[in-house]
């Protein structure tokens, strides 16, 4: 009975927001807008990295309420002849950023760097080889940068030879630096090796999850690093989640993917649903629901669908399966927002009822996918923009002059941007 009041208070909320944005979208650029969430509140900006209320979504750990950033640069950082490499992360006073050198052979010469986030003063840099394709992690004062086993080809190239010799440049495992200095603290002898397109990971009760290889996952400790048991599975885990003492992680256990509730001190999953589910999108945790975000490859297409987060009941799902998707879509004011069809739409958490069609300011050149206090964040040629919730107009523009931007973190007004052709590292506010 208590999870049908909450139900009913989501839905209700969405309505009373979809009103009220719906009477001042007259001199709106969106398409068919129905309204969406309310304008944020001025909250006060929380003083520790915590998971926003409305639930998670890529970037949880760097986003904090506040006033709304205004697209005013600050300070940039070139990491010529290096790129940054995955998203940035914050602690709300130093950004923390990989940047690695782009080779035939791959990702070469990674390092860590710590900026401060209001003004761009290096604080320090480290050497981390092997660096993976996503994101540095910051929890509990720890930056956790995953490594694979590397080498570089050395040497020229001979006729009817088809290898060169190698040189090993990086171990491999789990490194986490310590955020003030950039000390090693700890490394792990294991790595997500086997999952190179993406690094996910979950942290619960403690305890941090990830790919242990292709078909399993394992805890490291924090923050002393201590390696739990190794978690084998029956498939490949294609991305990972949590919420409260629960794990989510979607199993590839061909021909069907089955999306997996877990308490990890348990040896048995709390529910697990067959879905037609091909993406590399973790699902969307928030309150009592879970949200499984729309998702288009070229044989397999599927709308955004709702889950009750305890049983894994069907909530709601949306009719139509769209056509193309970008991004993974995220959660603001109990309204989940993808991009779908070229154009920004929002479901009310509570029934799936659309909240908001907006156009797009103009063709996407990245999945950057971040919604926080009212704005939805989008990469464009040349800007960052962000996607007012109320009417569609774009509220906050950061020009970069960059193809495109690839990660972004946020708080209480302040920004960081990583941008791709150039690579570069942009703090605003």
């Amino acid at each position: 009975m208590r999870l049908a009041w909450v139900l009913l208070a989501l839905a209700a909320t969405g309505c009373r927001r979809g009103r009220g944005r719906a009477e001042h979208s007259g001199d709106s650029d969106a398409a068919d807008v129905d309204g969406t969430a309310s304008e944020p509140a001025g909250e006060t900006p929380a003083i520790a990295p915590t998971r926003p209320a409305e639930g998670s979504q890529p970037r949880w750990r760097s986003l904090t309420h506040g006033p709304r950033p205004r697209g005013i640069e600050r300070w940039r950082y070139d990491f010529t002849p290096r790129t940054p490499y995955g998203e940035p992360t914050t602690d709300g006073r130093t950004v923390f950023v990989s940047a690695v050198r782009r080779e035939t052979e791959g990702p070469t010469d990674g390092e860590v760097f710590a900026f401060d986030l209001r003004d761009g003063t290096l604080r320090w840099h480290v050497a981390v080889g092997g660096l993976h394709g996503e994101p540095v992690e910051l929890v509990d004062g720890r930056v956790l940068v995953d490594t694979i086993p590397h080498c570089v080809r050395r040497g020229a190239d001979v006729p009817g030879v088809a290898q060169r010799p190698c040189m090993e440049t990086g171990r491999g495992g789990l490194v986490a630096l310590d955020a003030r200095d950039g000390h090693e603290r700890f490394h792990t002898a294991f790595s997500s090796e086997a999952i190179r397109a993406r690094w996910s990971g979950a942290l619960v009760d403690g305890a941090w999850w990830m790919h242990d290889g292709a078909g399993s996952l394992r805890a490291v400790r924090l923050p002393s690093g201590e390696v739990g048991a190794r978690l084998p599975l029956p498939g490949m885990v294609t991305n990972l989640a949590s919420a409260d003492h629960d794990l989510f992680y979607t199993l590839d256990a061909r021909p069907t993917t089955r999306l997996i509730a877990r308490a990890p001190a348990t040896p048995r999953a709390r529910w697990e649903k067959v879905l037609p589910y091909r993406s590399a999108c973790p699902v969307v945790t928030t309150g009592p629901v879970l949200v499984v975000p729309a998702f288009a490859t070229t044989g397999l297409t599927g709308a955004p669908r709702a889950l009750l987060r305890a049983t894994g009941a069907d909530l709601w799902t949306v009719p139509a399966p769209p056509r193309s998707v970008e991004g993974c879509g995220a959660v603001d004011n109990n309204v989940f927002w993808q991009v779908q069809d070229l154009t920004l739409q929002g479901f009310a958490l509570g029934d799936g009822r659309r909240r908001g069609r907006f156009a797009l300011p103009a063709p996407l050149t990245s999945d950057l996918t971040v919604a926080l206090d009212g704005v939805f964040y989008v990469s464009v040629h040349g800007r960052l923009a962000g996607l007012d919730l109320i009417d569609g107009h774009v509220a906050v523009s950061v020009v970069s002059e960059a193809a495109a931007a690839e990660g972004l973190t946020l708080w209480a007004g302040h920004g960081a941007l990583t941008t791709r052709d150039p690579g570069l590292l942009i703090g605003f506010d």
